[in-house]
């Protein structure tokens, strides 16, 4: 058996996953705009300096959906593959995977 992994973010996508994702949950209307998007940005740059409290970080990103019905979720997790994770896929990922 042949095991291949990949980090996705800067690898096969174009940008970072996480971050995006938190952009997203703004847009759904489910965490305040300015307050949320300038902690994100905040922990991103963290993340970047090498420095990311992940404790801290998966408690705020995940705060904005915990409790919410599994079907929504599940909707919103479908859109936003389709919506965000679709278009930051870089052109020779595939082919990255498929090689």
């Amino acid at each position: 058996m042949n095991l291949a992994l990949f980090d996705l973010d800067g690898t096969l996508l174009d940008g970072d996953s996480d971050h995006a994702f938190c952009q997203f949950v703004v847009n759904l209307g489910w965490a305040v705009t300015m307050h949320f998007a300038r902690r994100n940005d905040a922990f991103y740059a963290d993340y970047q300096a090498g420095c990311l409290d992940v404790h801290a970080y998966v408690e705020f990103a995940t705060a904005p959906w915990r409790g919410r019905d599994p079907a929504e979720l599940a909707k919103a997790t479908q859109r936003f593959m389709a919506d965000v994770v679709q278009a930051m896929l870089k052109p020779a990922a595939r082919a990255l995977v498929e090689r």
